[in-house]
């Protein structure tokens, strides 16, 4: 006869088979897939327009400055509108300046540009030769681009490039503009007489600040 342990130990060994069994069975649960297909990704368009009176835009613009007969103590102030005609937002806008200077038919190593002080104005409106309103940028631009002197020549801002004109314009539509006041210096001696210079103001747009 089987006694009472034997029988403990082999109801044991049957419950540990079944569970065994139990943990060793394959289970089937349903399943379904769902995909999203054709997915695309373009790259959009950082695109800066210009214009000198704000209605008709284009990527270049000439002849915003057509000064003749300056003489010391004289100013001339113009706008530069800014348009954001792309797919991307525009979150500054860094200025720079090339130019030349030509002396007068006789030559006295003169350069024009060393007396033409510059005033710039992000947002500043032109009225009668001077920039009023708007957010004067004339005193970083010199203290990062001229000698820190407290004014900003033509001569000093030639070459250079000031990041960034704290310019931003959204998508659709963005507009602003920058007020560019010329003044010859009021010391300005007889050697600068007939003397010329030709400017060209560029304008980079930045997507980032960080640029």
């Amino acid at each position: 006869m089987i006694n009472i342990n034997t029988k403990i130990v082999l109801n044991t060994l049957s419950i540990f088979a079944a569970l065994t069994l139990v943990g060793a069975a394959t289970y089937a649960y349903f399943s379904d897939v769902a995909t999203s297909s054709n997915n695309s990704f373009g790259a959009g368009n950082l695109l800066l327009q210009l214009d000198n009176n704000g209605v008709n835009y284009f990527e270049d613009v000439t002849a915003t400055f057509a000064v003749t007969d300056f003489a010391p103590n004289e100013s001339a102030a113009q706008e530069i509108s800014l348009h954001n005609a792309g797919t991307v937002d525009i979150a500054e806008i860094a200025m720079g300046l090339t130019s030349s200077a030509l002396d007068d038919a006789s030559p006295d190593g003169s350069d024009l540009r060393d007396v033409l002080l510059m005033t710039i104005v992000p947002g500043g409106t032109a009225t009668a030769g001077n920039c009023t309103g708007g957010s004067d940028a004339t005193t970083a631009i010199d203290t990062a681009v001229g000698n820190n002197n407290g004014t900003l020549t033509m001569t000093e801002f030639t070459g250079d490039t000031y990041n960034a004109l704290a310019i931003p314009l959204t998508v659709g539509g963005g507009n602003d503009k920058v007020c560019i006041k010329v003044t010859m210096d009021s010391t300005a001696g007889d050697n600068y007489q007939g003397d010329s210079a030709n400017a060209s103001f560029i304008f980079t747009a930045h997507q980032d600040a960080s640029q």
